[in-house]
């Protein structure tokens, strides 16, 4: 073995070393980048998130710009598990085929309660309107409104996997949809308020930093 096979060797033990190290100490977080759902069509605009009845407009919808949902994985720790969502979208009232008067928005999400691993990916159980809730802002300044989670007949408010949910064939797409309400005391509003969006993984830095050290060990061994 040269010495460039032994550094290698060494270094890439050292690296996954020291990241175990840190994951141990510190909380793991999952990063997705959402879009639109293609199964999610008010009339269409397609969107990741409808909420029918904000406002006093009958069909709301909201298209993603720039969304991320984070995981944080406290539990090695003592903790809990959370997910938030959070970034910009499009949207508003839907007339026809297309949005009456778009604008955009600041959206902001927190899952903090009843958050559990489930079927590769994770889920939300039960109502806990105080404690998982969020905003939808507008940008042009105006007045934020509430939005509290709700549950389906299944006792689900949540369900982030990567199921294929409502794509045909496709078992595999991160998928995230829940059931939301802007009642405060957790009754359903009336129409549509759901979450319906599709997810790719964005690499965290410490994952990035694995494969290309993992890239540069590999490099040294075939010199």
């Amino acid at each position: 073995m040269n010495l460039n096979s032994r550094f290698a060797r060494f270094g890439a033990a050292a690296v996954i070393a020291a990241l175990s190290g840190v994951a141990a100490a510190t909380p793991v977080t999952s990063v997705f980048s959402l879009s639109d759902h293609p199964d999610g069509n008010a009339a269409p605009p397609t969107y990741g998130l409808r909420m029918d009845g904000m406002g006093g407009n009958q069909t709301v919808v909201f298209s993603f710009v720039d969304v991320q949902l984070t995981v944080t994985d406290s539990t090695a720790m003592g903790g809990d598990l959370a997910i938030n969502i959070n970034g910009t979208v499009q949207g508003g009232e839907v007339v026809g085929d297309a949005f009456a008067d778009p604008e955009l928005f600041t959206l902001n999400f927190d899952y903090v309660s009843n958050v559990e691993a489930n079927a590769g990916g994770w889920r939300v159980l039960g109502t806990n309107n105080a404690l998982n809730t969020g905003t939808i802002a507008p940008l042009s300044g105006g007045d934020p409104a509430d939005v509290f989670t709700v549950t389906d007949n299944d006792d689900n408010a949540f369900i982030f996997a990567p199921d294929g949910h409502r794509l045909d064939g496709d078992n595999s797409t991160w998928v995230g949809r829940g059931w939301l309400t802007v009642n405060d005391d957790g009754n359903d509003s009336p129409g549509t308020q759901d979450w319906l969006f599709v997810a790719e993984v964005v690499p965290t830095p410490g994952t990035a930093a694995l494969l290309a050290f993992g890239g540069l060990a590999a490099t040294r061994r075939r010199r």
